[in-house]
């Protein structure tokens, strides 16, 4: 019988027939490593009258008789038992020819007055893989009532042996436990390859054994991911900037790190995105701190494995930040840095919001290597003088890796223009054709209203048309050569309301 030693029997030597023979100790349960079948061993019973021996296995706290056996010579039993998720018990008892048993075979066994320690357990051992220590964790239940073989009463375990094989070896003895350790870490492992492992009981005297049942396992390594590519860094219209990459999802991935930095140099975390479960984590990332309307960031992606092992970073990429100038001519001079993170940038979009228009509108654009554009707006001095620029970067697909289609926008960046006004002092309305109307001259004013009146305060002319001038008439009638005064309201580009008042010459 493999692994098993057998004790000596606790019995008497002679027995009178008709009363209790005495109760024996089991050497050993064991499972056969070979079989996977539970066998019990003790030895054959030195009492005359004895004539066999009843087998009984504890279930849910029970003692069943599961085997008789009529013949005082055999000394084991094989149950065909399925080993189970839980340590199996058993005790023995003899019994003579007036079929009487020992008292007290466990504590819940009908026969039972008061013996305790009537029986064994197997050793039930189990086995986990943890992939991400890269190791396999063996534990199991104590191994009880293994007694001395000198001195039953006493209790002999001395400690665990752990055998190990795979497909290409037999078991072999890696590591040996005291009486109190009943589990074990197996760190010397390589992966892809199945082990197995039995635990055996072992006594003082290494003399009795017990094994438990063989567990199996596999050990595999997980792939790690490949690439992480940073596909933009966009300013959103609400200053927002969002954050989109392309990870490796053939991998598992537990966590990605979002860094940013000012200067391209200290980077700093500004969120996490994880996904333990799923090992899906999402790809998009948008930072609600930034300033982008008046810096521009720095920003790469940290991949985490499913173990969370850093594995790598992405690429850089900077936001472009737009800044605008104007001059005397009527020109909103447009400069902004080159987007970073793209192989190339095959052009920069320009787009041109005016105050009162819904959306913005593409008005032109410039290749990847620049980076400025004048925008002349005279034909739009009728207007608030308020205007909104973006601007769009636009990667070129054919020198990338990665075929997206991808763009990278900048912050909105606003400009008003100065208001102006000025009002000739005289005209003649002659009608030569030269200056018979008179009005005011301006640019990037609203809500305007044109007014002129005599001396005396009386209202002459009155317009909101800022086409329309005054032709020198009230109600059809020529007025004669005078000094007249003129009053002008307007909204100027700053939304602020101004009133401008003087005086005019008519001459005829």
């Amino acid at each position: 019988m493999c692994g098993l030693i057998f004790s000596n029997p606790a019995f008497s030597q002679n027995n009178i027939s008709g009363t209790q023979p005495s109760t024996p100790y089991l050497d050993s349960v064991s499972v056969d490593i070979q079989t996977n079948k539970i066998i019990l061993g003790w030895q054959k019973s030195p009492e005359t009258d004895v004539i066999g021996y009843y087998i009984y296995h504890r279930e849910n706290d029970i003692w069943n008789k599961i085997a008789t056996i009529n013949n005082i010579n055999t000394t084991s039993y094989i149950d065909n038992i399925n080993l189970s998720t839980t340590s199996n018990s058993y005790s023995i008892a003899s019994f003579n020819s007036d079929e009487r048993s020992p008292i007290g075979i466990s504590p819940t066994h009908p026969l039972i007055d008061g013996y305790t320690d009537g029986y064994l357990n197997t050793i039930l051992l189990n086995a986990n893989f943890y992939l991400c220590e890269k190791n396999i964790k063996l534990f199991w239940n104590k191994y009880i009532n293994m007694y001395s073989n000198t001195n039953p009463e006493t209790e002999s375990l001395e400690g665990y042996k752990i055998f190990r094989k795979t497909s290409n070896t037999n078991f072999q003895l890696i590591y040996t436990t005291n009486k109190n350790t009943t589990e074990y870490t197996d760190e010397n492992i390589e992966m892809d390859v199945e082990y197995s492992y039995y635990v055996q009981a072992f006594d003082d005297e290494n003399y009795k054994t017990s094994s438990s049942n063989i567990v199996t396992k596999l050990s595999f390594d997980y792939k790690t991911p490949a690439f992480n590519y940073l596909r933009h860094a966009s300013v959103k219209e609400n200053s927002d900037i969002k954050i989109l990459w392309h990870a490796d999802n053939s991998a598992k991935i537990s966590e990605y790190d979002i860094l940013r930095s000012e200067n391209n140099i200290n980077f700093e975390i500004i969120g996490k995105i994880t996904d333990t479960i799923n090992f899906l984590p999402d790809s998009t990332f948008i930072d609600t701190t930034a300033l982008s309307d008046k810096k521009t960031y720095f920003y790469k992606i940290n991949v985490f494995d499913m173990c969370k092992n850093f594995v790598l970073s992405s690429q850089t990429a900077q936001t472009i930040l737009l800044s605008i100038n104007t001059d005397a001519q009527n020109n909103n001079i447009l400069e902004w840095n080159n987007y970073s993170g793209w192989q190339e940038i095959e052009k920069y979009n320009i787009y041109r919001k005016i105050e009162g228009s819904n959306s913005f509108e593409f008005i032109d654009n410039v290749s990847g290597d620049i980076n400025t554009y004048t925008d002349n707006i005279s034909q739009y001095i009728n207007t608030s003088g308020k205007f909104s620029y973006f601007i769009e970067a636009v990667k070129d697909e054919n020198l990338s890796q990665y075929s997206f289609s991808d763009t990278a926008k900048s912050n909105i960046q606003e400009i008003i223009e100065t208001s102006e006004i000025y009002m000739p002092n005289a005209f003649t309305p002659n009608g030569d054709g030269l200056n018979d109307k008179i009005k005011p001259i301006f640019k990037f004013v609203k809500d305007y209203t044109f007014s002129i009146y005599n001396k005396w305060g009386q209202k002459l002319f009155e317009t909101k048309n800022i086409d329309e001038g005054w032709d020198g008439r009230n109600n059809k009638k020529v007025l004669t050569t005078g000094v007249y005064i003129y009053n002008i309201q307007y909204i100027n580009s700053n939304g602020v309301y101004k009133n401008k008042n003087g005086t005019i010459t008519l001459l005829r």
